[in-house]
């Protein structure tokens, strides 16, 4: 959590927008800290890992 928050910090002084990132669906527990911190899932990639196959959920931070 603490290294996540230093990134978007980090993000917005260097000007970013948004901060996007991809987690196996499976997850739940990463998904759950991304929603915590802020983190909206906005799309899915329908069988995007492999070994295990899983989707992947596209996750968006806005920061401004």
């Amino acid at each position: 959590q603490a290294l996540c928050e230093a990134v978007s910090v980090w993000c917005r002084a260097q000007g970013a927008a948004v901060l996007e990132l991809e987690v196996r669906s499976a997850g739940a527990g990463a998904i759950a800290l991304y929603g915590r911190l802020g983190f909206e899932p906005v799309g899915r990639r329908r069988a995007y890992y492999q070994e295990p196959a899983d989707d992947a959920l596209l996750m968006r931070l806005k920061l401004i």
